[in-house]
């Protein structure tokens, strides 16, 4: 499994589970805010005052409730104020004291701009901050139109769900979220971009297959209502379908099955549900894809199917080539083996929402969670399947870095199943499984700079690398 892969999933992981490790303060001197003030100043990317611009900053918790407006009930302090002139001041009454899920955010939108945020989410970092944003430096919006359309072979067909989103790849700007253009009927569709840059454009449909341009975004010109980048003719792709079984041939009903591709660093993906017969039909693509089973997740937040069961089979590679005719897919529900252990720290106490996850040969993870009370863990992988484990713990306090070291006697005992280990980013990689695995117990060690694992030198001498 190649590195670059399992660190994108990491990141990815972590990225996506970061409430996962709020906990509760230690017992400690209590830390507060020592600013009396959050201020800055406004300015356009050549240094120029900006006028008439509208500030929001918020300092609040993180694993508050969320209400009905999508904002965080448990203000801890929120300021806000419209038509500034070049620069803002809030006082703040007292200090407030940071908890370790505290977070400071300022976002500043102007007309003609793009919004830009500041952040602060470490304690330490907040406990630090003096209250001065600095120059806060907006970013000229650019209004773009261009038009999709069909394929020549398909002229006659309309666009089903239409999708163009861009990505900044001019490395002398920072880093953009991905923009979506929202569409007409006629596919036309319109975005707001940064000026004076260079974007990656992927656009698809479900009835077409994606297309990839590199598209320069001029600088604003007040006198120009948009940029126009003209029309996009998207090419003639291949649907790919198949049926849903257990492992005794029952067809599976309203099960998800997930397409992904991979087109120049960017990620398309489709999904498509099970009939009462278990066959599905997933939107056209050109390429390479990789196709396999999705789980549901329903109003509890678990995984679930209308089997009433999770079904587990091996995900499927396909090179999809225009004209070519595309054997439909057949998943049956996999013989599984269990990969399964326990985390402990150091002084043997259990930690609270340690996060193990299972990530497959693609890099994508099939399974995630919790550590039990008793900081156990199991996970069903199919038969012959590559699997690697992850396990991240960022302490109580947020702020330190676990590493993970599995056991002398659990590596000894199970170094026929493990292939090996990437201690930059603490992943454990098997073999292809044929067979139960554990248990494995690992320990969590708070990092030191320049520290060697112990996990690092006992795999350097069982494996002999």
């Amino acid at each position: 499994m190649k590195s670059c892969v399992l660190l994108l999933c990491v990141v990815l992981l972590t990225a996506a589970t970061g409430a996962v490790f709020a906990q509760t303060e230690k017992p400690a001197d209590e830390i507060l805010t020592k600013f009396e003030t959050l201020r800055g100043e406004v300015v356009d990317s050549r240094g120029n005052k900006v006028e008439n611009f509208s500030v929001n900053a918020a300092l609040y918790d993180s694993t508050a409730t969320i209400g009905k407006d999508g904002e965080p009930i448990n203000f801890y302090g929120k300021w806000e104020a419209k038509d500034v002139e070049g620069k803002f001041s809030f006082d703040v009454e007292q200090p407030i004291a940071i908890k370790p899920n505290t977070r400071l955010i300022c976002r500043v939108t102007a007309e003609g701009y793009l919004p830009e945020l500041k952040r602060l989410f470490r304690r330490k970092e907040i406990a630090a901050f003096d209250g001065n944003f600095g120059k806060i430096s907006l970013k000229r919006a650019v209004k773009v139109t261009g038009r999709l359309v069909m394929p020549a072979s398909a002229d006659d067909e309309k666009l089903l769900e239409p999708i163009v989103r861009f990505t900044l790849v001019t490395k002398s700007h920072a880093p953009v979220n991905p923009q979506r253009g929202e569409f007409s009927e006629d596919g036309t569709f319109e975005a707001t971009l940064p000026e004076d840059c260079q974007m990656e454009m992927i656009a698809y449909s479900q009835n077409a297959a994606a297309i990839s341009r590199t598209i320069t975004i001029e600088k604003f010109d007040p006198a120009k209502d948009a940029q126009n980048l003209g029309e996009f003719e998207l090419p003639e792709g291949v649907s790919v379908s198949g049926v849903v079984l257990t492992r005794n041939g029952s067809p599976v009903e309203n099960q998800s099955v997930y397409l992904l591709q991979r087109l120049d660093d960017q990620y398309i993906h489709a999904i498509a549900t099970t009939d009462a017969l278990g066959e599905f039909d997933l939107a056209p693509r050109l390429g390479k894809v990789i196709v396999r089973l999705n789980e549901q997740i329903g109003p509890d937040g678990k995984a679930t199917n209308s089997t009433g069961r999770k079904l587990t089979a091996r995900p499927v590679e396909l090179t999809l080539r225009a004209g070519e005719a595309v054997k439909p897919i057949e998943f049956r529900e996999a013989e599984t083996f269990l990969i399964a252990g326990s985390v402990s720290l150091e002084d043997g106490r259990i930690p609270k929402k340690a996060f193990v996850a299972i990530s497959d040969q693609h890099g994508t993870s099939d399974d995630q969670k919790v550590v039990e009370k008793d900081g156990k863990f199991a996970f069903a992988v199919p038969r012959g399947s590559k699997a690697s484990l992850i396990i991240m713990y960022n302490g109580d306090d947020e702020e330190s870095f676990f590493v993970s070291s599995l056991r002398s006697d659990s590596l000894n005992q199970h170094r026929d199943a493990i292939e090996n280990y990437e201690d930059d980013v603490q992943i454990f990689n098997f073999k292809p499984i044929e067979k139960n695995i554990g248990p494995l117990d690992f320990i969590l060690q708070e990092h030191v700079p320049e520290q060697t694992t112990v996990t690092e030198e006992i795999f350097n001498w069982i494996l002999g690398d």
